[in-house]
C-alpha cells in the first residue's frame, strides 16, 4: 500500500510540472494508475500530461488506454495519443486479441479525418480493412508526424507505407519509385516506421537509398551539434534492430558510424532478407 501511494504521489508531482522520472522508473506498475486518471480525468490538458507520462512508461499495456484519443477532436490530444500509441506498438510489435481489435476501431474511426495524424496513418498499417480510407490519404499534400520530435513528411507517403504493409501492390510500386528520390526528412521518416515494413524488396530499395546517404539530418543530437548526423547513421540503427543484426561493433542511439560500419550493415542485411 505504501507503494502504491508513493506513485501516486509521484504521479501528482509529474501532472503538477515536476519531474515524471519515478514514474517512469516505476514502468509497468504505473501503466493502471495512470490508466484510471486518463479514464476520469476532465480537462484536454490533463488528459495530453497523461498520455504523455503512459508514452514515456511504455510497454504493452500502456497502448489500450491511450487508444481512444487518438481520433480526439482537440488536435493537440488526439497528436499526443496518436504518437503514443505508435511508439507502443513500434516498440513492443502489433498486439493481440482484443486490444488488436481495439486498435482496428479506433484507427479505422481515426482514419476518416481528413487531417488524420501521422501515426494514425502508419497504424493503418495494422488495421486490415483500412485500405479505403488510407487511399483518401494519398492525394493530400500535407505534412505530419509520427512522433513530435521526429521529421514530417507527407501524410500521402504515410498512407503508402500503411497500404504497402497491407499488401497493396500499386503502393509498393510507388514506393519503390519515391524511394531513391526521397527528400532526407522524409527517408528518415520512413526508417523511423520501419517496423512496420515487411516486404523485402522495400526493405532493400530503403537500404540502398539510406545507408548511402550522407545528407544531415538532426536526430538524436542537438541542434547545431558538429559533426551532425546523417541519414546512414539513422539507416544504421534502425536497420540493426529491425532485423537484429549484430555487426562487430556497438550500436549506440545518436552516434556517428564510418564507412566501412555502414557497409557492414548492408552487407549483413544482404544475408538476412532476401531478394
Amino acid at each position: 500500500m505504501a507503494d502504491d501511494m508513493n506513485l501516486e504521489a509521484e504521479i501528482d508531482t509529474a501532472l503538477a510540472g515536476g519531474s515524471p522520472e519515478a514514474v517512469v522508473e516505476a514502468g509497468p506498475a504505473a501503466v493502471a494508475p495512470l490508466a484510471a486518471r486518463l479514464a476520469t480525468a476532465k480537462t484536454t490538458g490533463e488528459k495530453s500530461a497523461l498520455v504523455d507520462l503512459l508514452a514515456a512508461v511504455g510497454g504493452a499495456d500502456a497502448l489500450a488506454p491511450v487508444l481512444p484519443y487518438i481520433g480526439d477532436t482537440d488536435p493537440d490530444l488526439r497528436a499526443r495519443a496518436s504518437a503514443a500509441a505508435l511508439k507502443v506498438v513500434l516498440a513492443n510489435g502489433p498486439p493481440s486479441g482484443p486490444i488488436a481489435e481495439q486498435l482496428q476501431a479506433e484507427v479505422l474511426a481515426a482514419l476518416e479525418a481528413p487531417d488524420a495524424e501521422g501515426g494514425v496513418l502508419l497504424l493503418g498499417a495494422l488495421a486490415p480493412g483500412a485500405e479505403d480510407a488510407l487511399e483518401a490519404h494519398l492525394s493530400g499534400t500535407r505534412l505530419v508526424k509520427a512522433q513530435p520530435q521526429e521529421p514530417t513528411a507527407s501524410a500521402a507517403l504515410a498512407a503508402r507505407l500503411a497500404l504497402s504493409a497491407l499488401g497493396d501492390d500499386e503502393a509498393r510500386t510507388s514506393l519503390l519509385k519515391q524511394i531513391p528520390e526521397a527528400e532526407p526528412d522524409s527517408l528518415v521518416f520512413m526508417l523511423k516506421a520501419l517496423p512496420l515494413i515487411d516486404a523485402p524488396e522495400v526493405l532493400h530499395a530503403l537500404a540502398a537509398t539510406t545507408l548511402s546517404s550522407d545528407a544531415p539530418v538532426a536526430d538524436g543530437l542537438p541542434s547545431g551539434a558538429e559533426p551532425a548526423r546523417e541519414v546512414a547513421d539513422v539507416a544504421v540503427e534502425a536497420f540493426v534492430a529491425r532485423l537484429n543484426l549484430t555487426p562487430g561493433y556497438k550500436v549506440t542511439p545518436g552516434a556517428i558510424y564510418t564507412a566501412d560500419q555502414r557497409a557492414e550493415v548492408e552487407r549483413l542485411i544482404t544475408g538476412s532478407i532476401p531478394n
